[in-house]
């Protein structure tokens, strides 16, 4: 019998890795540390070995560092939502191949397994009882994990300059978005997904951490709370069929922008005045709006006012895009019929994760 080694700090994602493999006829051991794989690696001889190497002891780095040496020639998988960057980096530090973004092998992790150690594939349908199950579980799990996120976030704010508390909320961010994606909740999943980015884009680079990007992140911990309901869990539309209208007279700005929502998956149209925008808006619908607050001939505010005006659009998310975040524009935002708010200079996950936010809002509201 083959035999595989489980290594995740998060036992939810370990038991959901376990039960599937041990339905393949293998034979499964898991630790929930580095120290506690490295025994079982020594012990029982592991043909593979599959690891989530965010971890509260160790940077991934490390912790793939330490089982390779441990493991010697036998192979070990590493799976990883990271940038291209990290995965090779872990496989430069001894995966042999990394399961995720920017990595050798995306998809179905089970298949992939069965074709390395020569067994037949799990048989599973699309949904069955224990899909339900996992997914109760899940959702019965989240609200200790966001309040942990947010305990974390607050104790962030408190003292910015601390990169242990930001690796605690990445890795907490992390442990939420694997068990959605791990369930194939491809909708929460692309949320999740690009909040952990995001929060590790901010460990690897602090020094753009502004007030703009805590609200953002602020504000995705807490909408979590409402997605991760059992029922939105199975329910919620993916978002990669949503368009996104995007208005703006500076092209710098529009290409940005269509940059942030590529990077979650979005389509999106441009307009560069708001004659334009009026005109594209007349005849089409879109789930969430984009405006530039400073635009010459009728501002973002003013824009706003006449969109909502348009019935298809009158309860369309609008987000405005403003270097300017005061407390006036904010009040005058709100009196013409925005949303919310976000700042520039931006982050391009920023950006994407606030629009996913708007995006699942606006389908909540029209359910």
């Amino acid at each position: 019998m083959k035999r595989i080694l489980l290594v995740a700090e998060d036992i939810l994602v370990s038991n959901y890795h376990r039960v599937n493999f041990e339905a393949m006829g293998v034979s499964v051991d898991t630790a929930r540390s580095t120290d506690a794989a490295r025994r079982f690696a020594r012990d029982r001889n592991p043909d593979l070995t599959i690891v989530d190497p965010i971890m509260s002891s160790f940077s991934p780095i490390q912790a793939i560092e330490m089982l390779r040496e441990t493991l010697g020639e036998k192979e070990m998988w590493v799976i990883s939502k990271l940038p291209g960057s990290v995965a090779k980096a872990m496989a430069k530090a001894g995966a042999n191949r990394v399961m995720g973004k920017g990595g050798e092998l995306e998809g179905n992790l089970f298949g992939h397994v069965a074709e390395a150690l020569g067994l037949p594939p799990r048989e599973h349908s699309s949904h069955d009882e224990e899909d339900d199950a996992w997914v109760h579980s899940i959702a019965e799990a989240a609200p200790e994990a966001i309040n942990a996120l947010r305990t974390t976030l607050h104790d962030f704010v408190k003292d910015p300059r601390n990169g242990v508390e930001l690796y605690e909320l990445f890795r907490q961010s992390h442990q939420i978005s694997h068990r959605a994606t791990m369930q194939g909740l491809q909708a929460v999943g692309r949320l999740t997904t690009s909040l952990e980015a995001l929060i590790y884009d901010l460990y690897a680079t602090p020094e753009q951490i502004n007030p703009s990007i805590v609200r953002t992140v602020s504000q995705a911990i807490d909408f979590l709370a409402l997605l991760f309901n059992e029922e939105n869990l199975r329910n919620l539309k993916d978002p990669a069929s949503a368009d996104v209208f995007v208005v703006d007279d500076e092209p710098p700005a529009r290409q940005m922008i269509s940059a942030a929502m590529k990077l979650v998956a979005l389509k999106i149209t441009c307009a560069d005045d708001a004659e334009m925008a009026l005109s594209v808006l007349g005849d089409n619908q879109f789930d969430l709006i984009f405006l530039d607050v400073n635009m010459p001939n009728c501002s973002g505010f003013e824009l706003c006012t006449q969109i909502r005006q348009i019935e298809e659009h009158r309860k369309t998310p609008v987000v405005f895009i403003t270097g300017m975040n005061t407390f006036q524009n904010r009040a005058q935002g709100s009196l013409s019929g925005g949303n919310d708010f976000i700042g520039k200079p931006f982050n391009l996950l920023e950006l994407g994760v606030k629009a996913l936010i708007w995006i699942f809002k606006g389908q909540l509201a029209a359910e």
